[in-house]
């Protein structure tokens, strides 16, 4: 008395299905500390904490060193990306510290490598239903908008104008911050 195929068949569905169920099981009850809380506002998150940066990503058109009418787009992803952003309460103070290195290639070709680093310390305040943060520090202000606020991560993005010595002028970045505590 063989097995018929169609027996075969539907025992091979049954594990596949009973594997599937598994599968969803599991997934069902996996650990989602990082989606809990989603709804929970920068002004109770922030005050108290410390986000520690993990990629930047930058943003920029620069004028050609040989040629002022010709515009560079400059963009690409950080390296050696360091720092934090640290909230304090009472009084509503910040401390942050900002390193990586950005590298763009020109036109002929020659690569170009600008390490950054910004390091201050002031105040933060928080501006429209809390989804801007707002930074005052000495000769320093800060405006970031804020992409994604999760328990335990946040993305924000800013415009800062940087000193470019090469073309002698003030070049609008626009950098994306992404930070975990």
């Amino acid at each position: 008395m063989g097995v018929s195929k169609k027996q075969l068949t539907t025992s091979y569905m049954k594990k596949i299905l009973s594997l599937l169920a598994f599968g969803l099981l599991i997934a069902a009850c996996s650990n989602d500390d990082d989606n809990k809380n989603d709804n929970v506002p920068l002004s109770e998150r922030l005050p108290g904490s410390t986000w520690n940066l993990t990629t930047v990503k930058y943003f920029a058109i620069v004028p050609s060193p040989d040629n002022p009418n010709v515009n560079l787009p400059i963009n690409g992803n950080g390296e050696e990306v360091t720092g934090s952003f640290t909230f304090f309460t009472d009084p509503d103070n910040i401390d942050y510290d900002i390193s990586f290195v950005a590298s763009a290639t020109l036109p002929d070709g020659q690569p170009v490598v600008v390490p950054i680093r910004w390091e201050n310390e002031g105040s933060w305040s928080l501006e429209d239903n809390d989804t801007k943060i707002r930074v005052i520090a000495e000769n320093d202000t800060l405006l970031f908008s804020v992409i994604e606020n999760r328990p335990n991560r946040q993305v924000w993005e800013t415009t800062v104008p940087q000193f470019i010595g090469e073309i002698g002028d003030f070049v609008d970045v626009n950098i994306e911050f992404s930070m975990v505590r």
